[in-house]
């Protein structure tokens, strides 16, 4: 391809991104559904169905809370209909790309923002999740749009408007609603802006920020009471404390001579799981035993997890090196790519494409995500070290982003890399971004 071919190409790809990244998702995600004509469900799923279907049948009384109300309140305005959530999935998926482009294209070159884009789009767990029954998908789309709007608001440079941030909040307590670890984001924004106003005017807009904790608030205090009503618990979803006890897996030997049937069952369940040299087994003892915890005590699901959340609140008091231990752990965890995507591979209509898709998650994109997550996890000190300057927005970005993987190491230990999943995209912007950073300054060092 001679030199003004090769100009032409990138200029087309250039003023036409957009519609070649449009064009580049939907195909993508056509030639899946092909080769994956399924919708795939999990071991959570059934919950999303039930709840969805009390929203049809508009019948609450005796909901034991396990799931929060957004994704199966989705799931019923579609009609419960597995085949529409997933179209409408996809759908959400294709704009979520978009939305990345965008943002990136303000914050590097346009061949750059195209790049993130294509790489995002070809990305296997950010187009499988969209043929699943599980709460992923939506809750990464409202996570890319309610910091889309961050950007698009100019939340940063404390110049949005009340509405602007009511909107955000309003986006924010829906993914709060979807996925209960979400309710930090506004509370870490709202932190971050009030450092950033403090310098400059922190008593004209200490109220506008304030704004942004308002509606997440009322929002989970409303479900909570909600849950309060049916199961006479004030609570986010009845599962709390059977995640709290994975927390204190490494060290369940330790639970109270008081608590010994708990002990006793746990330990075995544990030695059960770690018996099958899988380490994605070994936290998941507790779920393990929650049938046979039930049966000794007598319990049913949300009594035992009642139960649990307080035997292993206190052995966290008691035992804070152990848990500090762990949620290091958790945290290594969260940016592995151990759980990160869920299939059911056996759906193929080939087993030739099942292999192909296959191996190139094992052999290639399952190292890439382990790579990105890594070179994320060194960028402030790569970019400290090569005197690189971020705006606010992507520092911003990158606290909350840390902040939330923190979090989760804090409270759960499991599949932590399917926590880090609604993440990915943007790692991916911060990386793209701060290389772009980097690749800029270099470029013109070099020119002087």
């Amino acid at each position: 391809m001679n030199k003004i071919a090769t100009d032409r190409y990138y200029r087309v790809l250039k003023e036409h991104a957009l519609a070649v990244l449009l064009i580049y998702a939907v195909v993508i995600r056509l030639i899946i559904a092909f080769c994956y004509p399924a919708v795939s469900y999990f071991k959570d799923s059934d919950e999303y169905v039930e709840l969805a279907q009390r929203f049809m049948d508009g019948s609450f009384q005796g909901y034991d809370g396990a799931r929060t109300p957004a994704f199966p309140g989705f799931m019923a305005l579609l009609g419960n209909n597995d085949t529409l959530v997933v179209i409408a999935q996809n759908i959400f998926g294709i704009i979520a790309v978009l939305l990345i482009y965008k943002m990136a294209a303000s914050m590097m070159s346009g061949s750059w923002a195209l790049l993130c884009g294509l790489i995002l789009s070809s990305y296997l767990p950010f187009v499988f999740y969209d043929f699943a029954i599980l709460t992923e998908s939506l809750s990464t789309f409202f996570l890319v749009f309610s910091l889309f709007l961050v950007w698009k608001f100019k939340l940063f440079e404390l110049t949005a408007g009340l509405w602007q941030l009511v909107l955000v909040s309003m986006v924010m307590s829906v993914l709060f609603l979807i996925k209960p670890l979400f309710l930090y984001v506004p509370f870490a924004l709202i932190l971050l802006l009030m450092i950033k106003a403090f310098k400059v005017r922190i008593k004209i807009y200490l109220l506008k920020i304030l704004t942004l904790a308002v509606i997440p608030f009322i929002t989970f205090y409303s479900w909570n009471k909600i849950n309060e009503w049916n199961t006479g618990q004030f609570m986010t979803a009845k599962y709390m404390g059977i995640y709290r006890t994975q927390v204190v897996t490494s060290f369940f030997e330790k639970i109270p001579d008081e608590e010994n049937v708990i002990r006793e069952i746990l330990l075995k369940n544990r030695r059960k799981a770690a018996a099958l040299n899988n380490p994605e087994q070994y936290p998941m003892a507790t779920w393990y035993a929650r049938p046979e915890l039930n049966e000794a005590l007598g319990t049913t699901d949300l009594e035992l997890s009642i139960k649990l959340k307080k035997v292993a609140t206190d052995l966290i008091i008691a035992n804070p090196l152990d848990y500090l231990r762990q949620v290091g752990i958790s945290f290594l965890k969260f940016y592995s790519a151990d759980s990160t995507l869920l299939w059911n591979v056996e759906k193929f209509r080939s087993v030739t494409v099942s292999k192909l898709f296959v191996g190139s998650w094992l052999f290639l994109q399952r190292y890439a995500l382990l790579f990105l997550n890594s070179v994320f996890l060194i960028l402030p000190l790569v970019s400290f070290a090569l005197k690189s300057k971020w705006n606010a927005f992507a520092k911003g970005l990158y606290a909350i982003i840390l902040l939330g993987s923190i979090l989760q190491a804090m409270v759960a230990y499991g599949e932590n890399s399917r926590y880090c999943y609604p993440f990915t995209p943007l790692i991916l912007l911060l990386v793209c971004y701060a290389v772009y950073e980097i690749n800029s300054k270099n470029s013109a060092r070099n020119t002087i």
